[in-house]
């Protein structure tokens, strides 16, 4: 098992052992054989397609991933993946990252038991870095509807995923939680179908189609976030975020449960901790740090209920288990931090970014 950090952003990763490294080596190794196909520049005013998703080129040199057979590992079963994401958590908010005011037990049996990583690169806000995470590109090379670059990448269709890679190799794919690489369209809740979670390689998603919201409190501004199954509102507006990482949670040991007889790829995108935070009734109020500490031990038990689920199957042997975090903490205390500016997120609703 391993455990890392990058900037601002712990990781952990779950049991992995050696035999299961080795085919997983080997099974890339596989990939590799017969050598990239040859890259095809698209026009930039072309029209292109994925799977049916629509969208105009921007002259990336992506393609769309090749039919080929297959292969498969040499020995033993392919492992499962499971990326557990926290939003805007800083990279002493863990035990094992030097917290002294937040309880993480459960992650930090997951350091005291793998690798932990402190070198990191990392990008600035929750879209690039989501975008990096799905493509393993640099998020500026990340091609995007309507040859724009914004603020919080929006992967063009004919980006290929990570998810997409899984699933060509046999793996299920399903995102519980926020997605965060979508554009304004005519789909359900408001958004572009063809940049939503189902037409980028995932069977599966229950979320958010961005954040949860940008204020301290709810009730700060109008702005309702809707909450999907696939492509079916499930909430058009979610008035409070307490039970989000219990509900998630419950998702998640579900799709463990469903999938445990064939590998599988859950990426758990936890709208946790960004603002507006919350938690539920059995974590409100027990952090030493705050409401922002009650969010992180509430993601802390969520890892342990799905550890605790992988080892009931059988399945821990044979499943990776990562826990990071996108960019680190949004420490803006007064509105762009100006020293006469106005109040903006309190200490306590954020996260800590010490000793870096």
């Amino acid at each position: 098992s391993f455990v890392g950090g990058r900037s601002f952003m712990p990781a952990a990763f779950g049991q992995f052992p050696d035999e299961t490294m080795a085919d997983l080596v080997a099974y890339i190794g596989t990939l590799k054989e017969g050598g990239p196909p040859k890259k095809e520049a698209a026009p930039k005013t072309a029209t292109t397609k994925k799977e049916g998703a629509i969208g105009k080129a921007t002259g990336s040199n992506r393609r769309e991933l090749p039919l080929v057979e297959k292969p498969k590992p040499k020995t033993g079963k392919r492992p499962n993946i499971i990326l557990i994401f926290t939003d805007d958590q800083g990279y002493e908010d863990l035990g094992c990252f030097g917290s002294k005011t937040i309880k993480t037990p459960r992650i930090d049996e997951m350091a005291a038991g793998g690798l932990k990583l402190t070198n990191f690169y990392a990008q600035p806000v929750c879209g690039v870095s989501r975008a990096a995470l799905m493509t393993g590109s640099y998020p500026i090379r990340v091609a995007e509807p309507g040859n724009l670059k914004r603020l919080h990448t929006v992967p063009h269709p004919q980006e290929i995923t990570m998810a997409e890679v899984l699933k060509l190799a046999g793996y299920a794919t399903g995102i519980i939680g926020k997605w965060h690489l979508t554009e304004k369209g005519e789909g359900p809740g408001g958004f572009d179908p063809a940049t939503m979670p189902n037409a980028q390689g995932f069977d599966s998603f229950f979320g958010t189609p961005l954040f949860n919201g940008y204020t301290v409190y709810v009730d700060d501004v109008p702005l309702r976030v809707p909450l999907l199954r696939n492509q079916e509102i499930v909430d058009p507006g979610v008035e409070s975020w307490d039970n989000i990482t219990a509900d998630y949670t419950e998702e998640a040991i579900q799709y463990i449960e469903k999938n445990k007889d064939k590998p599988f790829f859950l990426y758990l995108a936890h709208n946790m901790p960004h603002i507006p935070v919350g938690s539920s009734e059995d974590f409100k109020g027990k952090s030493e740090y705050g409401p922002y500490g009650d969010t992180i031990e509430e993601i802390d038990w969520s890892t342990g209920q799905i550890l605790d689920k992988l080892k009931e199957l059988g399945i821990d042997d044979n499943t990776l288990v990562v826990f990071t975090s996108d960019n680190g903490p949004w420490v803006e205390t007064t509105r762009s931090m100006k020293p006469d500016g106005k109040p903006f997120i309190p200490r306590d609703h954020s996260g800590s970014a010490a000793p870096l």
